[in-house]
């Protein structure tokens, strides 16, 4: 199966190393990759070609993803923008998976709450792709250690 992280510039997100490592952890046969397009109809024509499975939505590509769903959740709706898409046999799947709308494309912020909300969001994100939860731990480690965090040698055994 294959993800992505999509917006304009998402070669910097920690997205990709997040969900990999889950998908590792949970031994499944997927992959998420950073999809940096023009603008959204680049990133749909991108998708139809390699059949994306599901993609994390950064700016400023929220309301179009929301725009093109068949289905959007609620917590869509009430954001107004998706932050997160799935792929059906009927089309795009919306949600949002956060309680405000953040870029989840942005540089990880290397703050405490920062490296939580964005753990938290990904965790959400890979069980609404995929219907399991991410064993405990993994994306957070894997967080720590993308960005060089003294304690990721500690938390790389969780």
């Amino acid at each position: 199966m294959l993800y992505g992280v999509v917006g304009r510039n998402v070669a910097h997100s920690v997205l990709p190393v997040l969900h990999n490592a889950a998908f590792a952890a949970a031994g499944l046969d997927a992959v998420c990759i950073p999809l940096s397009a023009g603008d959204f109809e680049d990133f749909l024509t991108f998708a139809e070609a390699f059949s994306i499975a599901g993609a994390s939505v950064c700016a400023p590509f929220g309301a179009e993803a929301l725009a093109i769903s068949v289905r959007a959740h609620d917590a869509a709706l009430r954001a107004a923008t998706a932050n997160a898409l799935r792929r059906t046999a009927q089309g795009w799947e919306a949600t949002n998976t956060g309680a405000v709308a953040v870029d989840l494309g942005r540089p990880f912020a290397a703050s405490k709450a920062g490296h939580d909300r964005l753990v938290t969001e990904a965790e959400q994100q890979f069980e609404w792709w995929t219907g399991r939860r991410p064993q405990p731990g993994v994306m957070s480690a894997a967080a720590l250690v993308e960005i060089g965090h003294p304690d990721s040698e500690a938390q790389s055994r969780i």
